[in-house]
């Protein structure tokens, strides 16, 4: 006689974890930081699946404020992150083992201004450029770091450039413009960069999850798949009818993933 044996699915767990998680409303529109916004996405693409699970933001906060220590070792990881790109590997570590997982997803998103100098909260350059009339593009600069917590190194990491208010500048004169500001960055980072993000992170543990592409497989309008099989995620951004939004396809694509 054949007995069946279930089969069970292997699941990573991956700890989602944005700079700013700790600013609570730390702006003065109240809105929620850039990184976490992107966070909050990336989370939900992830437990979409069976193959990569994360807890969401507000498990996250509860567990911190439930634990000092582990409060005070998120708030010098994520510090030396954000400020100088450092990364506390053994910080990291304490983080990822007390939500039973081996892996860290560090998410940052900033405004940077006087060649990179500078680096600000989205919302911060929108009350200044607000406050004092100045029409201006700004760069928001977005990037995910993945890190295995067992051997201490970076499995993978992109970065997105977006230029904000090309043509009239990033201002907001009331609150309707504001609110408009915030549904913009809400569908560039749902539509665009965490899809991307999302996809990337699962590659890493289920390389064999999308096969390679033909070459110079194309479409009516371009070409989007050059030479040597590269996956290149194509992405559109919706455009709200309050403001019109200039599409970059190219800004916006993080790292080439070579076809398996």
């Amino acid at each position: 006689m054949l007995i069946p044996q279930s089969a069970y699915a292997i699941t990573f767990n991956v700890v989602v974890l944005p700079v700013d998680i700790l600013n609570v409303c730390n702006n003065y529109y109240c809105f929620p930081e850039a990184s976490e916004i992107l966070a909050e996405d990336i989370i939900q693409n992830f437990n979409k699946t069976d193959k990569v699970k994360s807890p969401d933001l507000y498990q996250i906060r509860a567990a911190l404020a439930a634990d000092a220590e582990l409060y005070n070792t998120t708030a010098a990881v994520v510090r030396k992150y954000d400020y100088n790109s450092r990364i506390d590997y053994a910080g990291l570590k304490q983080i990822a083992r007390a939500f039973d997982a081996k892996s860290v997803l560090l998410v940052s998103s900033v405004v940077v201004s006087n060649n990179g100098l500078v680096k600000r909260s989205i919302w911060e350059v929108l009350e200044i450029s607000s406050a004092f009339d100045i029409e201006q593009s700004y760069n928001l600069e977005s990037g995910a770091v993945l890190l295995d917590n067992v051997n201490d190194v970076v499995m993978w990491s992109g970065n997105y450039k977006r230029i904000l208010g090309e043509k009239s500048g990033f201002i907001a004169r009331n609150a309707s413009q504001a609110n408009s500001k915030l549904d913009t960055l809400r569908m560039y980072f749902s539509d665009m960069i965490a899809k991307d993000i999302a996809q990337n992170v699962i590659l890493r543990f289920f390389p064999k999850t999308i096969n390679p592409l033909e070459q110079k497989q194309k479409t009516d309008k371009k070409e989007i798949y050059k030479d040597g099989s590269m996956l290149r995620f194509e992405k559109t951004l919706p455009k709200q009818k309050t403001e019109e939004v200039q599409e970059h396809p190219d800004d916006d694509i993080g790292e080439m993933i070579f076809g398996i």
